[in-house]
């Protein structure tokens, strides 16, 4: 698939990493422990479990998740598949094209969206939103327009083992930067992240 520059390519070794401000993965409770060979002195080796990004950045805590049914407060989970985070402010264009198409998404890439934004009191959409600016904060997606209330419109991409691999800013100042679909645009991350996953395996 041709590559395109609307997005950013972790792989990429000429991205600057500066911007990014990740906390370091913490061990888990569960962590495993075993034996050196017994020619050397014993000692326990710390084995950590796979950890999602969203959760090192955010330190694992609690997050409100709105639905329509209702808000919940928990921590995030990952299912084991690739998530898509939308970032959204004031406007929702992005949201409800992404929610016109989310079964097909989901279906067709085994992928999970969840949206997130700010004073959230009620979900229409198919997808859960995460309430609050822990979330904005942690991934750098505060509009300056406003004082930093909303959230830019942006993409953040993870794949199924929790890592984050793109991320793609839809709007600057009120100005779209895309120049197609946005579930177009998500479709080809996704398909590119599932060739890559692929040509591991």
């Amino acid at each position: 698939m041709k590559r395109t520059n609307e997005y950013v390519d972790f792989d990429d070794e000429s991205y600057d990493f500066a911007n990014i401000s990740l906390p370091s993965p913490q061990y888990s409770e569960s962590e495993l422990e075993m034996e050196v060979p017994p020619q050397s002195p014993t000692k326990k080796l710390r084995l950590p479990h796979q950890t999602h990004d969203l959760n090192v950045a955010i330190e694992d805590s609690v997050l409100e998740f709105v639905t329509p049914r209702g808000s919940e407060r928990k921590k995030y989970r990952s299912q084991g598949r690739p998530l898509v985070l939308v970032f959204f402010g004031v406007m929702r264009d992005h949201l409800e094209q992404i929610n016109d198409h989310h079964c097909t998404i989901t279906r067709a890439f085994n992928a999970e969206i969840i949206g997130a934004s700010t004073n959230l009191t009620n979900n229409e959409y198919l997808f859960p939103l995460i309430n609050g600016t822990l979330v904005t904060k942690k991934f750098n997606a505060r509009d300056p327009i406003g004082g930093g209330v909303y959230p830019r419109d942006m993409l953040v991409f993870f794949d199924k083992h929790g890592n984050k691999r793109h991320e793609v800013l839809l709007r600057y100042n009120g100005r779209s930067l895309i120049d197609r679909p946005v579930t177009e645009l998500i479709k080809d991350v996704l398909e590119e992240m599932a060739a890559g996953e692929q040509m591991v395996h």
